[in-house]
């Protein structure tokens, strides 16, 4: 059977604070196996562990328990990076140069030719719509060029998989309009999407399967009609579920932390208590 294009088995992952042995929980036994071609969006309040996903499946960080595969190698693996392309949440712009010339540079670091730089380069700038600003510096651009130069970056090495993390902010709704468009043919011509976004709304009408990440867990997942209750629903959204699901995860949180029983988050912070979040018998 053909590997996943990219795997999360039982993963956790613990960062140490400031001080002392203490740590937080960003993810906690977390698993999801995402197919060849599937988009899959990550959904979650700030801090549910969305952004830390995204960068396990880069190989940026390493999993403090569990493992993360792409299509059977371990992220960290220099074949796997070369074939993803990634536009994080914020930064990783060089201001001093021109979109058309950060591109360049992108694309040379990767050993390309002079010839295949410049046409590739061309087609990516159409792709995002940035034609008419590619020779501005990028000190210049808006937050919203910013972002749409990222994707362009990222998609520039015409990559297996692509890994978006907040792509859509700062853009305007045109913007996002043609962002989708993009998206939406590259997935169609096999590119592997696993991005995390606020825009619920937008998620709902085109990504294959979605996942609800609450404190680190994942609390709901499946097609976004399927977790509404039915494509023939017109009056409930992913909005409404994403709500619902975690008022309701919130309220599960404050029951057992009311009767003397720490959640997996309070248990990641006391020093003492088993590594897995567990936090015994009540």
């Amino acid at each position: 059977m053909a590997a996943s294009a990219i795997s999360f088995a039982d993963v956790t992952k613990d960062f140490p604070l400031a001080m002392g042995k203490m740590t937080i929980r960003a993810l906690d036994r977390f698993s999801l196996s995402v197919s060849a071609g599937e988009v899959v969006a990550l959904l979650g309040p700030n801090g549910s562990g969305k952004s830390t996903a995204i960068k396990l499946a880069l190989g940026l960080i390493s999993p403090t328990q569990g493992s993360v595969l792409v299509e059977g190698a371990t992220a960290e693996s220099a074949t796997v990076r070369r074939q993803v392309g990634y536009v994080p949440d914020a930064g990783g712009i060089p201001l001093h140069l021109s979109g058309r010339e950060a591109l360049a540079w992108w694309a040379k670091i990767n050993d390309w030719t002079s010839t295949q730089v410049a046409d590739r380069v061309r087609e990516v700038l159409a792709d995002v719509d940035l034609e008419g600003a590619a020779d501005r510096l990028l000190v210049e651009y808006s937050r919203g060029m910013k972002k749409r130069l990222a994707l362009a970056q990222a998609i520039l090495p015409k990559p297996r998989r692509l890994l978006l993390d907040e792509p859509f902010a700062g853009l305007d709704p045109m913007a996002i309009d043609q962002q989708v468009a993009l998206l939406q043919r590259l997935a169609a011509e096999g590119c592997t999407i696993l991005l995390s976004s606020h825009l619920l709304s937008r998620v709902e009408a085109w990504a294959d399967r979605v996942v609800l990440l609450h404190r680190g867990r994942s609390i709901a997942g499946g097609a976004p009609e399927e977790l509404i209750g039915g494509a023939t629903d017109r009056q409930r959204g992913l909005d409404d579920v994403f709500r619902e699901r975690v008022e309701q995860a919130e309220g599960t949180t404050r029951w057992t932390a009311d009767y003397g029983k720490p959640d997996w988050w309070l248990s990641s912070l006391s020093a003492g208590l088993p590594a897995n979040g567990d936090s015994g018998p009540l």
